[in-house]
């Protein structure tokens, strides 16, 4: 796994970008029916955020109440942060989510 780089990333609030832009952007926490799911989410769950103008997935690896650990799932195109690395984003970062837990045996 990749250290985390010493500058922390700026993760873009997916509840200000869906009052933005309520046609490109999703924003699970503004539903109450998702936030429920949000607030499910555990270690081995998926959540997509943004951050340098790029979305991308990043595995759960810990969680504090509406903050979460993660590690970059993804290969990203832009500078700043690469597959491996760890991050810690809110609930209002998350522009989707995947659950794959025991509890559910399928990715939804």
């Amino acid at each position: 796994m990749t250290e985390s780089k010493s500058e922390a990333p700026v993760f873009i609030d997916a509840e200000a970008m869906h009052r933005k832009n309520p046609d490109s952007f999703d924003a699970p926490s503004l539903d109450p029916r998702r936030l429920d799911e949000i607030r499910k989410l555990t270690t081995g769950d998926f959540v997509k955020v943004c951050a340098n103008n790029e979305r991308f997935w990043a595995e759960i690896t810990a969680r504090f109440g509406s903050k979460f650990t993660a590690v970059v799932d993804n290969r990203l195109l832009n500078d700043g942060l690469e597959c491996g690395d760890q991050i810690e984003v809110e609930e209002r970062h998350i522009y989707d989510y995947m659950r794959f837990s025991p509890n559910y045996g399928e990715m939804r």
